[in-house]
């Protein structure tokens, strides 16, 4: 079973509060996506959200509450906010400034999104594009215009099959208006299938879907239970196969 980072993030998170490990703590916040981070808190208690939002700068605080404004099965609840959004009327020096001076640390700084005057995805560059064309050059004369994107409200599993499809890294995430407000990498897709087809497989094995459900009743137990139509259910295979053999 593939590990949720999610919930690994959630038992680390209590512990350390349950020892007042602060320090620790704030090492482990600094490293997490926001939308980790947003998972976690939905699961504190009201004290432990204070004390874990006190630990956070005004920014990314800012970010966890807006990321909890959506569906944590969405592309708004997975999605992590910060993304490098470039103006279309900047030349390709202009951006590599830019990139330098505000996206130094951005996870991923393949796909360069293209916006307009009130933040509208316009276009996505490469950052080879940026690195190869003219210093003088727009933005908007090279980004590729038919960007593959979804919006905040788009189902997790949908934004997996977008990912998978087109064999992207990323997809950006647009609001109702087309402006930019997030992406989804690659890595939190892994998360995603890993999480649905783990969920799948319990569902078809007659165990449930849910967590809670797993961490009560082990596999062992629920096969157990099952086994005795199981094995009726090989015998009768075998039985069948031999008498199709018979008629052959």
């Amino acid at each position: 079973m593939p590990v949720d980072h999610t919930q690994l993030l959630v038992n680390n998170t209590k512990k350390l509060l349950r020892r007042g490990a602060i320090a620790h703590l704030h090492k482990i916040i600094e490293k997490s996506h926001s939308a980790d981070l947003s998972g976690v808190f939905q699961v504190l208690s009201l004290r432990e959200q204070k004390a874990f939002l006190d630990l956070m700068t005004k920014e990314s605080s800012e970010e966890i509450e807006e990321l909890l404004g959506y569906d944590p099965k969405t592309a708004g609840g997975i999605m992590v906010a910060d993304v490098i959004a470039l103006k279309e009327k900047a030349s390709a020096k202009e951006a590599i400034k830019t990139l330098q001076k505000d996206y130094f640390d951005t996870e991923m700084p393949f796909y360069l999104y293209v916006i307009g005057d009130y933040g509208h995805l316009n276009g996505v560059v490469s950052l080879r594009q940026l690195v190869v064309v003219p210093p003088d050059t727009k933005l908007k004369s090279i980004m590729n215009k038919e960007v593959v994107s979804v919006q905040t409200n788009t189902d997790q599993e949908e934004v997996a099959k977008i990912v998978a499809h087109y064999n992207i890294l990323a997809v950006p995430v647009v609001d109702e208006s087309n402006k930019l407000v997030g992406i989804v990498t690659v890595d939190d897709v892994i998360d995603i299938i890993h999480e649905e087809a783990t969920e799948d497989i319990f569902k078809m094995a007659g165990v449930g879907g849910s967590v809670e459900y797993i961490e009560t009743q082990t596999i062992f137990k629920s096969i157990r239970k099952r086994l005795p139509w199981l094995l009726a259910s090989w015998f009768g295979g075998i039985v069948a196969c031999r008498t199709r053999l018979r008629l052959a």
